[in-house]
């Protein structure tokens, strides 16, 4: 079986977020993450009281409310519909501060 986690919470899987429960949440402190978005990119910083080494930044590019028809099979006719859909993603490794680019995302 092929199944893939709608919501990750501290490196795990989140089920509850869709009952509205609030975010699981650490007693450790490991900083704060600001992030600013320009037209060229993104410059991204974590303000850490602790070394950071080869921190990894996870850029995901979201879709939401897409539909797709259905046009073969027993469901013809349907109009599958999605939320949270990972449309463009990429990963950069640093030491606390990341400049780059945001991911491609089809345009539909």
């Amino acid at each position: 079986m092929v199944y893939t986690p709608g919501v990750m919470a501290m490196g795990w899987e989140w089920r509850a977020w869709r009952r509205g429960s609030g975010v699981p949440r650490s007693d450790e402190v490991v900083g704060a993450l600001s992030l600013v978005l320009d037209s060229n990119g993104f410059t991204a910083q974590l303000n850490s009281n602790k070394l950071v080494n080869n921190a990894r930044l996870s850029v995901a590019i979201l879709g939401f409310g897409l539909e797709t028809p259905v046009r073969a099979g027993e469901n013809r006719g349907e109009q599958l519909e999605h939320e949270f859909v990972v449309l463009g993603f990429a990963s950069y490794q640093s030491n606390g501060r990341w400049q780059g680019t945001l991911p491609e995302a089809p345009l539909r």
